[in-house]
Formats: structure tokens, C-alpha cells, sequence
């Protein structure tokens, strides 16, 4: 309706698009978002939002494009630096992502995904000690964060700390995880030796 009324208000096409990533109509919402771009050119959170919706249909190039846009209008958002650095995870981009994530630490220090993200690219990257520290920050700041345990147990065993793997199993059965899904996961975690 809005827009019917004055074509020109860049809210309202953003607002739209938004609701349009909602119901999963992500081409529409890009379409949306690119128009309130025209429109309002320097609305850092325009550029986040396309963004995001560029993730959900796999564009992870253009979601480093539109959230590196959003970092250059507002450089002090944690959360620009987070979704830019998922984006590089998924391109594979694994040192792009950690200077991503380090940022966004820098920015949030108390935001346990950050450092469990990083910990997944440094882990890809094969930088497992580093990624077992960020694991610790995660479960110091999030200590019932089951993956962060399990991932933490796998690097363990990686890299020859079989005592410190235990503890972390330890831990999740002291979490309560199911007895079923325990024993899968001791499985997976000796896959990884």
C-alpha cells in the first residue's frame, strides 16, 4: 500500500522485502532491497538485509559484496563482520573469514557464535589449536553449547589428547544428551583419528 502511495520511499520498499525474506520469496526481496538502494543509497542496514537474503539462495559472492558495503557505512557492526565472514566460510575462503570473525570478536567479545565460527574456519583451515581455544572461549561464554563440546572432543582427538576428548564427553553427559546419540558421536569421533 505504501508504495502504491509514493513509489519513491525507500522504506517501504525495504520493508516489503523484508517480509518478502519471511515467506522465502528471496528473488522478490533482492528486487525489493536493490530498489530501496536506489532510493536511499547509504542505509548500511539495506545492503545487510540483501545480503542475508543473497545467503539464502547461495550468492555468497554477492553477499560479500553487500556486506562489505555495509561494513564501509557502518564499520562498528559486529554482525556486518559475522555474516561477511560466514559467506567467506562458504566460499572457502578460510582466512578472509577469521579476519571476519576476529572482528566481529573484537567488536562483541561475549557473542559465542563468533568464536565458533571462527573455530570452524580455523578447523578448515587445519589450525587446530587455535580453533580448541575458540572452542573454549564458546563454551566459557555459552557452557551448554553441545557442538562446540563435540567439535572441541574431534580436535582433541586430532590432535592426540585423548584425556581432554573424554573430558569433553564427560561434559556432555553431564549436558544430558541421549545415550543413542552419544554412542553415534563417539563413533563419528573416532572417525576422525
Amino acid at each position: 500500500m505504501a508504495i502504491s502511495l509514493d513509489s519513491s520511499y525507500g522504506p517501504a520498499y525495504f520493508e516489503r522485502g523484508h517480509a518478502l525474506v519471511e515467506i522465502e520469496e528471496f528473488q522478490r526481496a533482492i528486487a525489493d532491497f536493490d530498489a530501496a538502494i536506489r532510493l536511499v543509497p547509504n542505509d548500511p542496514a539495506y545492503f545487510y538485509h540483501r545480503g542475508y537474503a543473497h545467503i539464502d539462495l547461495n550468492e555468497f559472492g554477492r553477499a560479500v559484496e553487500d556486506f562489505t558495503e555495509a561494513i564501509n557505512l557502518a564499520p562498528g557492526v559486529a554482525s556486518y563482520y559475522f555474516e561477511r565472514g560466514y559467506s567467506h566460510t562458504e566460499l572457502g575462503d578460510y582466512k578472509l573469514a577469521v579476519a571476519d570473525y576476529s572482528e566481529a570478536i573484537r567488536l562483541n567479545p561475549e557473542d559465542s557464535d563468533n568464536y565458533y565460527e571462527r573455530a570452524y574456519s580455523y578447523t578448515a583451515d587445519g589450525e587446530y589449536q587455535l580453533a580448541v581455544d575458540d572452542y573454549d572461549e564458546t563454551i566459557r561464554i555459552d557452557p551448554e553449547m553441545i557442538d562446540a563440546y563435540w567439535n572441541r572432543a574431534i580436535l582433541h582427538t586430532r590432535l592426540n589428547d585423548d584425556r581432554a576428548a573424554l573430558m569433553d564427553v564427560a561434559a556432555l553427559v553431564n549436558l544430558e544428551i541421549g545415550v543413542v546419540e552419544l554412542e553415534a558421536e563417539l563413533d563419528t569421533i573416532k572417525l576422525h583419528r
